[in-house]
């Protein structure tokens, strides 16, 4: 799983069908720190108590759902998805097992993204691009998440999200679609536009002038299209950016400055994109 490259909080013990938790008790356990994935365990609970846990808490179920089933498997609701989980103890003993390794592994301090509301994304975590839409609330288990371009913007939380590929094939891209991405320094960043967006459009001027109107602009980058060993490449969370200058249109060539330098591992590899 994607998000369990950072590390996640300590989980309580074992839960079985017959413990007796309370749903304050829930509520007590759910105020700890925590991660979507390692939230996804004891989910099924909630189902059961019928506690009500918030909209970041139920947020976080999204996220995890569409992590574990994807977009393809549908579901009338979130519930169903966990009471399918909770009755494979198997299964839920196996996925616990493998976030206690890839906790373990994790290598990236990961830090809030530090907008105005709630969002359960870490910066410098890695996320495939349906649990990054999830995050947002954008989708659901009857209409899962989906976008077929690399931004969307999200009038809800009045967020642009930039989803960028530095290593594109000819194969996988055509010409109009190739844009120049990559870093200028660990705290900059090239980016272009979609192709028919100019500076005097409602997006361009939602770009540029995103701090005065109270907008935010996110940043997520992976290095390839797909993993070595298939399957897609999840994003690492470069976060929050701000608008610096631009030049050009149709595409407008933006530098964007971060709010969190990028890891050094990152910066190398969004350096080379500069070709």
């Amino acid at each position: 799983p994607a998000t369990a490259t950072f590390r996640l909080a300590p989980r309580p013990g074992p839960v079985t069908p017959g413990a007796k938790s309370r749903p304050r008790d829930l509520r007590r356990l759910r105020r700890r720190p925590h991660g979507c994935w390692d939230h996804l365990i004891v989910a099924p609970l909630w189902v059961a108590y019928d506690a009500n846990l918030g909209t970041l808490l139920r947020t976080c179920d999204a996220v995890g759902a569409f992590g574990l089933w994807g977009v393809t498997e549908r579901m009338s609701s979130l519930d169903e998805g966990f009471e399918r989980l909770w009755r494979h103890g198997q299964i839920r003993q196996e996925l616990a097992e493998v976030l206690d390794v890839l906790a373990d592994r994790a290598t990236a301090l990961v830090r809030p993204l530090g907008l105005p509301q709630p969002v359960p994304i870490g910066v410098h975590a890695r996320y495939a691009r349906d649990e990054i839409l999830a995050a947002f609330g954008i989708g659901s288990a009857d209409r899962p998440p989906s976008v077929r371009e690399g931004v969307k913007w999200d009038a809800a939380s009045r967020c642009d999200l930039f989803f960028v590929t530095l290593t594109k094939s000819d194969k996988d891209y055509s010409p109009t679609t190739l844009y120049r991405d990559y870093a200028i320094a660990p705290d900059l960043f090239h980016w272009e536009s979609q192709s028919f967006i100019g500076p005097e459009s409602i997006t361009g001027r939602r770009y540029v002038n995103h701090q005065r109107d109270g907008s935010n602009v996110l940043l997520f980058v992976r290095e390839y299209n797909t993993r070595t060993h298939g399957g897609a490449m999840p994003y690492i969370a470069l976060g929050p950016c701000t608008y610096v200058t631009h030049e050009g249109s149709h595409p407008m060539a933006i530098t964007w400055r971060l709010h969190h330098r990028m890891p050094a591992e990152v910066f190398e590899h969004a350096r080379v994109a500069a070709g």
